[in-house]
Formats: C-alpha cells, structure tokens, sequence
C-alpha cells in the first residue's frame, strides 16, 4: 500500500508523515491488496487566521481502477487526518460490498 502525504499551509514535519502513515496502515491496513493507492492531503483553507479550517482528503485507488474519497475538516491537524481516515475506511467497506452484491 503506497501512501502519499501533500500538505499545504501546514507546518507537517517529519513526525506528522509518520503519524499519518501508522494512522493509515492502521484504518486501511487489512484492505492493502486491493489498494494501489492512498493519498492523503491536508490543507490550511483560511490561512493565518485561524478557526476550524484544516481540511483532510482521502483519496483511494484500488487496484480495481476505482476511487473513494472521505474528507474531513477540524481545527486540529491530527483530528482531521483520524477521521477523515475512519470515513475512508466505512466507504471503502460500503464500496466493497456494492461491487459484491453487483457481482452476485
């Protein structure tokens, strides 16, 4: 599973790529063989001034050619990377099962 991490107007570090890593192999880590792809963006929407604008958008790829996405947006870094992990994890599982009952 190959995960990519872009931020924009975040101060990210070297220990945030690492954290949104574990935090990723841990949410997706048991659908890895049908992942090509995980992309993980975080970005300051207002800039300086602060409030709750630090969006987080996941971004899937399967192995199949499909994508799902999940996003979410907080005042803090972390929280938004967690969650927007966890709503990546229940579409990729809600894709799954679509596919499999269209197989059927």
């Amino acid at each position: 599973m190959h995960i990519q991490l872009h931020t924009r107007g975040v101060d990210g570090g070297e220990d945030f790529q690492d954290y949104v890593e574990r935090r990723a192999h841990f949410a997706l880590g048991r659908f890895a063989p049908r992942l090509r792809h995980v992309m993980v963006r975080v970005e300051d929407e207002n800039g300086p001034r602060g409030g709750v604008d630090l969006r987080c958008r996941v971004e899937l790829k399967l192995q199949a050619g499909d994508l799902v996405l999940a996003e979410d947006v907080d005042a803090q870094c972390r929280a938004a990377v967690d969650r927007a992990l966890e709503k990546a994890s229940r579409s990729l599982v809600r894709h799954l099962e679509r596919v499999r009952e269209d197989g059927r």
